[in-house]
């Protein structure tokens, strides 16, 4: 959502480093049919594909199977319709706008069928993410402007939640054990990174010497991944189940916007940097090692979006022509 997109960009101070490596793999490169853009935005373990793509107007959402099939569909009554997770079940989840600017949560269920939902009291509910389960994670605006995390429950129950002392709750993930991971900021517009058990007990991290720490993505195994920055240098960072902290280094250079978008269970994330001429490159870091440049051959930008447990990563990129395309890459 457009928040995400603000508080990833606010992220300062990227570090220096050498330019990223190019890796090599296999692409598949797909298209919604008619849409100037086709932006994948999440993949189960099964590779089916679920995102938005632009025309004219508009935006739709789209399912993508295995096989390659693409399905796009709308939500009741939208103007735009925005996919933001499919489980291993095939069921998506997202939210949609309406006539009268108001955003509504959806279940979309494997056979098509349309669930709308909203926060109890609230007219901006925007979901983030699900689990194979059906618990859905996001975020709400239910007074004048503080944003909440909310989580739902498969039967529709749904729980309003916010780290003690936020302004600011967002929700980015959720795992298959209901673990939520995000980012809440204090009075002071400071950001954190937090993790919310299923029962409800919320922990609040912060990378080391950080000023700044974004939770964007968790693995089954409750690893979770994201940005920090702090003391003139940023990155990305991986925080294991203790607790403990590995930092690694964007090759961007300063005040430039990358974020960490996926991780698998062996540790492997995914997302975009940007260079000094302000291209996006998608790519990869196995665990322990370097950022790799996974961009599409000829791309004028790319983001990678996803990752599963066979290294499958999803993204989107531009070509020179300035329309956008999903991808697939293969390891």
């Amino acid at each position: 959502m457009p928040i995400k997109s603000l508080v990833a960009v606010s992220l300062a101070a990227l570090a220096l480093a050498a330019p990223g490596a190019q890796a090599r793999g296999k692409y598949v490169r797909f298209d919604v049919s008619g849409a100037r853009a086709t932006f994948p935005v999440s993949m189960n373990a099964g590779g089916a594909l679920a995102g938005d793509s632009y025309g004219t107007s508009y935006y739709q959402g789209f399912l993508r199977k295995p096989d390659g099939k693409i399905i796009t569909f709308a939500a009741p009554n939208a103007l735009d319709t925005r996919p933001r997770s499919i489980n291993d079940g095939g069921a998506i989840a997202g939210w949609f706008d309406d006539a009268q600017n108001q955003n509504h949560g959806f279940l979309r269920a494997p056979d098509g069928t349309m669930t709308v939902f909203d926060v109890p009291g609230d007219d901006h509910t925007s979901v983030a993410a699900m689990n194979k389960s059906g618990w859905i994670t996001g975020d709400a605006d239910l007074d004048y402007g503080a944003i909440h995390g909310f989580v739902r429950r498969p039967n529709g129950k749904i729980t309003v939640f916010d780290p003690a002392g936020s302004a600011l709750t967002l929700p980015y993930a959720i795992n298959d054990a209901g673990v939520v991971a995000g980012t809440w900021g204090d009075a002071k517009g400071t950001l954190h990174g937090f993790l919310r058990a299923p029962d409800g007990t919320i922990t609040s991290f912060d990378a080391p010497n950080s000023t700044a720490t974004l939770g964007e993505c968790i693995n089954a195994e409750g690893v979770i991944a994201g940005e920090y920055s702090g003391g003139g240098v940023a990155g990305g960072f991986v925080r294991t189940v203790d607790g403990t902290f590995e930092e690694f280094a964007f090759p961007v250079a300063n005040n430039l916007p990358a974020e960490v978008l996926g991780i698998n269970t062996k540790d492997t994330v995914t997302g975009f940097y940007t260079d000094n001429t302000g291209k996006s490159h998608a790519f990869e870091r196995r665990a322990g090692g370097a950022v790799e440049d996974i961009s599409p051959k000829n791309a004028a930008g790319a983001q990678a979006v996803a990752i599963n447990a066979a290294r499958l990563i999803a993204g989107y990129y531009e070509d020179k022509q300035k329309l956008w395309h999903g991808f697939i890459r293969m390891p």
